[in-house]
């Protein structure tokens, strides 16, 4: 029984570390394009980045139901949590030392991706990328521009909830051990 319980416990740690797990990044070509999984208050989403004005990526920009976020606060999480998850260098590259390495982004030194939201207007919440020798990373806004839906020089990230299709390998594997513990007690009584 002792065994039964040790493994369940090393299970939920297991869990655990699967729920904070790391996004999984869209490259292609060497190029960052978005992200699967990425962590915004305990909710997961997913983003793609998109390089063209606010109007084609969000279907006109100019109501609520264009956007996911509806709020400064959630658009401000979304920013912080590209510097912190997506806009990282690792494996997959190096994203923040390199800031064109992202679509949409042209220059060596840095780089500015808008987390748009609707709050009776467009805003925008920017997440600035910049490599190391042209200072840190932040978020900044809100920004209100006029011109929100036909400028060419933003990139936009285009969220979206993520899909969970199947239980986390985590998740089914704690079941799994909690019955077997279930049925290792009843059949020692």
């Amino acid at each position: 029984m002792k065994t039964m319980i040790k493994a369940a416990w090393v299970a939920a740690m297991l869990v655990g570390v699967s729920a904070m797990a790391a996004p999984v990044l869209l490259v292609d070509g060497g190029i960052l394009k978005g992200a699967k999984g990425v962590d915004i208050g305990g909710t997961l989403y997913d983003v793609e980045f998109v390089d063209t004005t606010c109007v084609a990526a969000f279907s006109g920009c100019n109501e609520a139901s264009d956007f996911l976020f509806q709020s400064q606060a959630q658009a401000t999480a979304a920013a912080n949590a590209l510097l912190d998850q997506v806009l990282v260098d690792g494996a997959a590259g190096n994203f923040d030392s390199l800031p064109e390495k992202t679509l949409g982004c042209s220059f060596t030194t840095y780089c500015w991706i808008v987390s748009a939201y609707w709050q009776g207007f467009v805003g925008n919440m920017d997440a600035y990328n910049s490599s190391a020798s042209s200072g840190s990373d932040g978020v900044y806004g809100p920004f209100f521009d006029a011109d929100a839906g036909s400028r060419v020089d933003l990139t936009y990230a285009r969220w979206t909830l993520a899909s969970r299709e199947l239980p986390e390998p985590g998740s089914l594997l704690l079941t799994g051990l909690a019955l077997a513990a279930l049925g290792a007690r009843r059949r020692a009584r």
